[in-house]
Formats: structure tokens, sequence, C-alpha cells
């Protein structure tokens, strides 16, 4: 495993599998935040990839979104990791640092980034703006990380505040990352999908949308199950609803059991979340 990557799953893995139980079950401790429909790259591995399936638009969340998340998060007394990448590009938001101010008052808070978009004053006003860790995807080449070190260095950032993720491998290398075939969206060449098989990411995550949707997990670019929206619901009634947890009780005995889109998915969440899954199925079935 690339050593970039180990580290930081490494970085991430104690405070992402601490279960937070509480009488209702474990609280999440990841929310990915997508935080708009628009990303400045086509990349082959993902669904913007094809315009006319998955076309970029220029669809933002508003500011009010943002203090509604921290908001919820402080009366859940949340202490996971708020990741800002979903399904577009971050750094594309125009009002980003504003958003990364108002979400790091109630959790730590990252950006996957594809990179493109930094600059310095950016780097900055990110930091200052209090996010945790910038998680940079480098697309193009071993040219880029020189590039990136030297950005980050100017802006006096320490090394263990970001990560620079080789993802320019071939196809037959996966692309330096964790092919998935985001719920079904893509055919990504493994078409046997082990219908038996659980999954972990309702038990440990949260996807939020630009608009306050909460979908069903960030594979899902369908974004067909939708679970509530934030303006009119709370995270932690979202998180503990009867409709969350059945399906949650579905997909512990296998993705057929859960149906669609899971039945359709190659992903299993077990990068992060085995934990989570194994409380979850113990506070079902003891």
């Amino acid at each position: 495993m690339e050593k970039t990557l180990l580290e930081n799953l490494q970085r991430k893995r104690p405070i992402i599998d601490c279960i937070d139980l509480t009488e209702n079950g474990p609280k999440p401790s990841f929310i990915d935040l997508n935080t708009g429909e628009y990303c400045n790259r086509k990349c082959v591995f993902c669904p913007r990839f094809d315009s006319s399936q998955y076309p970029n638009q220029h669809l933002y969340m508003k500011i009010d979104l943002a203090k509604k998340i921290s908001k919820d998060l402080k009366s859940l007394d949340f202490k996971g990791i708020i990741n800002i990448c979903g399904y577009g590009e971050p750094l594309a938001h125009p009002e980003i640092c504003d958003i990364v101010a108002i979400l790091s008052d109630a959790a730590h808070v990252e950006i996957v980034t594809n990179g493109d978009l930094l600059k310095l004053d950016l780097i900055k006003d990110l930091y200052k703006a209090g996010i945790s860790q910038l998680v940079i995807s480098a697309y193009d080449g071993p040219h880029q990380i020189p590039k990136f070190e030297k950005l980050m260095n100017e802006a006096d950032i320490p090394n263990s505040l970001f990560n620079i993720r080789k993802r320019w491998y071939s196809k037959e290398e996966g692309y330096g990352i964790k092919l998935t075939n985001r719920a079904g969206f893509l055919n990504n060449g493994n078409e046997l999908i082990d219908q038996s098989r659980s999954c972990a990411y309702p038990h440990y995550s949260l996807t939020i949308d630009w608009n306050g949707d909460v979908l069903l997990c960030v594979q899902d670019w369908y974004k067909k199950l939708k679970f509530g929206n934030l303006f009119a619901d709370s995270i932690e009634d979202v998180w503990f609803s009867k409709r969350m947890n059945q399906y949650r009780k579905n997909l512990i005995k296998g993705r057929k059991c859960a149906g669609f889109p899971c039945s359709n998915c190659d992903a299993d969440g077990l990068v992060f979340g085995k934990s989570h899954l194994e409380t979850w199925t113990k506070y079902f079935y003891n």
C-alpha cells in the first residue's frame, strides 16, 4: 500500500473507529459533506466523466445550511470527522472558507481536493478558518508533488497538516484509489457482487448533500434514497430514525435484503467502519 495512503488511514482510524455509544446506538463518526455539484475535472473513474449522465451544475451549499449542520453536531456532541469532498470539487465553492470556519467550530474538518484551484492565499485562508487537514489528490503525475509541497511550505503549513496522494496510476493499477462502481452507476469491470455481504457505510457515516438532503452514503450517485432534509430534520433524528435503522438491519443481513442501490454496489465500507458495523449488529440482535 502506498505510504502516504497508509499514513492517511492511520491518522483517521483512531477518530473514525472510536465508538461513541448512546442508548439509541452508536453515533456517526464520519460526515461526508457535498458542498457543490461542480468539478473542474472529468476523471474516467468518476460519473462526471460522462456529462450526459452526470452533468456539472453550479449548485452550492448555502451558509445557512452549514450553520444548521454545525448546530446539530454540537447538539449531538459529535466527536468525529467532517469530510468535505462528496460529488464535486470543494474548492470550487465560492464561500468555502466561510463554510470551513462555521463547521470547524463544531468538529474536525478535512477537505479532499484535486488541488487545481489551490493558491497561496487560499491555503492560508483555509487554515485560518480552522481546517484540520487538507488532502490533495495528484492526478497528473509525480511532477505535481514538488509544486504542492512548495505551496504548502510557503504558506507555512506543517507536513502533518496535509497529505498528497498519488492518483496518477494506470487503469490496471486502479488509478491509485479503491475503485468502486458508485452503487452501480459505473461499470468498473467487477460485475459479480456478493449479495450476502454486508456494508458498513450507513453504520458509521452520514452523507449530506449541498441542499440538505441526507443520503444513504457517498457511494450512491443516484441519490434516490434519502432519509430526510436538514432544513426540516436534525442530524440526530435522521441518524437514529426508524427508517435508517431498518435499512441498517437489512444491510447487516446482506445487500440483497437491503435492495437498491446496495444490491448493485460493490463497496463494503470496511476501510473504516467495521467496529461500528459490529456494534450496530450487537445493538440490534443481542
